[in-house]
């Protein structure tokens, strides 16, 4: 008989459903219903206010960002918070918990715990309730339930489940290092790295940044492919100036899992799902920029482990690109990763 598994994310940024998409192949597999709901579209009348302007609001107003940030980190604001928004919609998550009946619940958004915190006061408790952190270092109050409400914590790596278990004193042996969820098929361990390629994913980064960093590439022996993804203003004008460059190759779309095997250097934000992916196919990344107290947790992860590079400065970068040793980075891709990642998770239903 197949098993009801509810995966419960959100469309804030792309790593959450990335990760809820992942998993729900996975389990697809093994044989579970597998249902997959959306905070957005659940929580309409909020949710989809805020989403609409929240990227926005952290990239244009980073310090106001940073005071709502530590404010809502606070545990009796987090409290204030929950209960003033969510309780409309608590019936609505009790029915669809009746009608699903999952035998497992996995988060891989930290706002729907509130929902499952109450669903279990208000109910006896009929499944696994599980998270799976998809965030870095800074572990936000947002992601932590108290005592039984969660029976397994699921984390990227062991630095920040240690800092998860610092922050919050928690003694319950339930916290786990799976890696972000990445199917397997999708993990390449590359032997080396030609440094000589290299590619830049236009949507996100600052066009000063793109025009510079092509102006003094052009002078150099590197093959250079510009991706226009979700930026066609600046592709348009990019490739308009630099069309003669023999060594650019300019690419309107691209495939990103199916195209790490030929990505060697990669130049792009600094998105969880796309640096576990780098991580996951041996793929140095330079990051020129990065949203404060949003994508700022990520970098600092890639300064303690060195699994990438942050630098938005356009000489340094043209420095470490001539002469970084990037091999030397396998290593540490090496030891971070784990390509049975939604195993991992999988295999918890036994433990």
């Amino acid at each position: 008989m197949k098993k009801n598994l509810l995966i419960l994310s959100a469309s804030y940024w792309a790593w959450h459903n990335t990760a809820a998409q992942n998993i729900e192949k996975f389990y697809k597999e093994k044989w579970f219903n597998v249902k997959i709901i959306d905070l957005v579209d659940f929580v309409w009348f909020f949710w989809k206010q805020t989403q609409s302007f929240y990227q926005d609001f952290c990239t244009k107003y980073p310090n106001v960002w940073d005071v709502t940030y530590n404010i809502l980190d606070k545990n009796i604001i987090k409290k204030i918070f929950f209960s003033i928004e969510y309780p409309y919609y608590q019936k609505n998550f009790d029915d669809l918990i009746n009608k699903i009946n999952p035998n497992i619940i996995i988060s891989v958004f930290p706002f729907w715990w509130w929902f499952i915190k109450n669903n279990i006061d208000n109910f006896w408790k009929k499944y696994k309730s599980w998270i799976v952190i998809t965030d870095a270092v800074s572990l936000h109050n947002i992601w932590y339930l108290k005592w039984n409400y969660i029976d397994k914590y699921f984390f990227i790596d062991d630095l920040s489940k240690e800092i998860f278990q610092k922050k919050f004193h928690h003694k319950t042996n339930n916290l786990i290092t799976s890696f972000f969820p990445i199917e397997k098929k999708y993990f390449i361990n590359k032997e080396f790295i030609d440094d000589n390629k290299i590619y830049i994913l236009l949507s996100w980064i600052n066009y000063k940044y793109s025009n510079n960093l092509l102006k003094l590439l052009q002078s150099e022996n590197f093959e250079l492919n510009i991706i226009k993804w979700r930026n066609k203003e600046d592709y348009t004008k990019l490739k308009k100036d630099y069309k003669d460059i023999k060594n650019f190759n300019f690419i309107e779309s691209i495939d990103l899992k199916e195209n790490y095997k030929n990505i060697w250097i990669f130049i792009w934000k600094a998105w969880w799902a796309t640096l576990s992916e780098c991580i996951a196919t041996n793929t140095p990344m330079i990051i020129p920029d990065f949203i404060p107290w949003q994508e700022e947790w990520n970098i600092e992860l890639v300064k303690k482990l060195w699994l990438w590079i942050y630098e938005d400065n356009i000489e340094k970068t043209i420095f470490l690109l001539k002469y970084v040793n990037w091999n030397k980075m396998i290593w540490n891709f090496n030891s971070t990763k784990k390509e049975n990642s939604c195993e991992i998770i999988f295999n918890s239903l036994e433990n």
